[in-house]
This record gives structure tokens, sequence and C-alpha cells, in this order.
């Protein structure tokens, strides 16, 4: 006989009591999506989860709501596009994973969102110097 599975959302508070934290969960582990706030009450992240693990799109914000990083992970390890911004909202990093090594051309920026260099085997440095 097939059992129910126990479906619930979990929040978690700071000290103060003010609310941080929302995750949704099957079984005990997180499934579905999890957001997380700041104290002042701005969203400063949100991941997918399927059984426990990350699984589709992570999104982290600096405290300012700007993006900070923008990623996809398929079952716990990172897998598609990455991109990662300066608190100016300059590009800071971008490329592609496949599960969790990446693939492809990685590129990192200045803070004026300049390309300062580019790699395409995993080190930074080891593709050409662009300047």
């Amino acid at each position: 006989m097939c059992q129910e599975s126990k479906t619930e959302i979990r929040r978690r508070t700071d000290e103060a009591g003010g609310f941080v934290e929302e995750t949704e969960m099957v079984d005990g582990q997180p499934h579905g999506t999890r957001r997380i706030w700041s104290k002042t009450g701005i969203q400063i992240g949100m991941a997918e989860f399927s059984r426990g693990k990350l699984h589709g799109r992570c999104l982290v914000w600096f405290d300012d709501g700007r993006l900070y990083i923008e990623s996809s992970y398929f079952e716990g390890r990172l897998d598609g596009e990455y991109r990662s911004f300066w608190p100016n909202g300059k590009p800071r990093e971008a490329g592609r994973y496949k599960d969790g090594a990446r693939i492809g051309t990685y590129q990192w920026f200045d803070e004026t969102g300049k390309l300062i260099t580019e790699d395409s085997d995993g080190s930074p440095g080891s593709g050409p110097r662009v300047s």
C-alpha cells in the first residue's frame, strides 16, 4: 500500500521573531521553493529543491534587491547558465556548468563590466587575456 507524503511549509524566524525563511517540505525534506528575506523584509534568496537537493533555479539578491547570482541546479549540482553581478549591476562572472563542472567559455569582468579574462578549461586566466 502506498503511503501518503507529508507536505508542509516550514517557516523560520530570527531572534526577534522576524520572518526570514520559508521552505516547502515533503516528508521532512526541502521539495519545492525556498525563499529567504533580509531582516528588513527584502527577498534575498530563492531556490528550487527536489527531494532535498537543489534542483532548478537559484537566485540570490543583494540587500538592496539587485541581483547577485543567477544559477541552475540539477540534482544538487550546478547545471546550466551561471551569472553573478557586482553591486552596481554590472556582470562579474558568466559561464555554464554541466554536472557541477564548468564547461565552455567562462568569463570574468571588472566592476565597470569590462571583460578581464576568460577561459575554456575551468581555471581563471587559462584562456586569452583580454585588456
